[in-house]
């Protein structure tokens, strides 16, 4: 459906249909690095994952971030156009975790249609392009940070998998955890979904995930990528929809499952590397 027949009220400081054009997060930051070798290749090997994801993006906010601005509209629109089909009552009061938050693509696009007593949580490692940029931009949108803030951490270390820091109650029992563009950059996504998925309501909450349908053609792009982000050779750059079924499946949040190619992705030229993206979103929800 499309947000301009999208018709409740909502009443809190932001104007309405303008956050999704002032916001850049990982939905494009993390699928490439500079080729010309401006951002550093830095030694990650023996570091936790957190550690790695958090020097990426951090060195990826040095160059090219402007060149996803494309990239975001499309995110930010796909989702607003599709606020029946997410599943959720946006009449009523609603909480969203934004995981791998960047600088909230995916909390400014939803912010229009909910109710001022609504909640967004942002969690992020990077220190550039994450929850305090996600923070100035909130609230540059006129948000206040009881409606939308962002905290730096994770929730994916295996070695901490309930982090202090995260685990009081305001963590827990979303509505909605959403997770763009960044599955492909965590070591074992099967484990990254099943934590998530815990912090979704039960009975009903929503999980939605947005990343590449497939890996780029060019093989230099996606070497470039592994060296930078340290990550070594990916589970994946891209996922098909009988995989993203299994991860919900295993992360008990396959009701009502959907997996969406969306039409007409973005082209990406960084430095003659050409990439037309295809993006899906996917969606179920938890079980139990």
């Amino acid at each position: 459906m499309s947000s301009n027949s999208h018709s409740h009220s909502h009443e809190h400081e932001h104007t309405p249909g303008n956050a999704h054009g002032h916001s850049h997060s990982h939905d494009y930051g993390s699928q490439f690095i500079d080729p010309t070798g401006r951002i550093p290749m830095v030694d990650t090997q023996g570091l936790t994952q957190a550690e790695r994801s958090r020097i990426h993006f951090d060195n990826f906010a040095k160059a090219h971030v402007d060149k996803f601005a494309e990239g975001r509209r499309f995110i930010a629109k796909n989702i607003q156009d599709r606020l029946d089909w997410i599943g959720v009552d946006f009449t009523k009061p609603v909480r969203v975790l934004d995981y791998a938050c960047g600088t909230g693509v995916v909390s400014h696009s939803l912010a229009p249609y909910v109710t001022p007593t609504s909640q967004f949580v942002g969690i992020d490692v990077s220190d550039t392009l994450g929850a305090d940029q996600y923070n100035i931009t909130s609230a540059a949108l006129g948000f206040t940070p009881e409606f939308m803030k962002a905290y730096k951490g994770t929730l994916l270390e295996p070695t901490d998998p309930n982090p202090t820091e995260f685990s009081a109650s305001e963590f827990f029992n979303f509505d909605i955890v959403a997770c763009s563009m960044s599955l492909h950059h965590f070591d074992d996504p099967a484990y990254a979904m099943q934590q998530l998925a815990k912090r979704a309501r039960p009975n009903g909450g929503v999980f939605i995930i947005i990343d590449n349908t497939e890996a780029p053609v060019n093989t230099e792009i996606h070497k470039i990528h592994q060296q930078a982000t340290g990550h070594g050779p990916h589970t994946a750059m891209g996922y098909a929809e009988e995989e993203m079924r299994k991860y919900f499946e295993g992360a008990g949040v396959a009701v009502e499952f959907e997996y969406v190619v969306l039409e007409g992705g973005p082209e990406i030229d960084i430095e003659g590397y050409k990439w037309h993206m295809q993006i899906f979103i996917s969606k179920g929800k938890r079980d139990e």
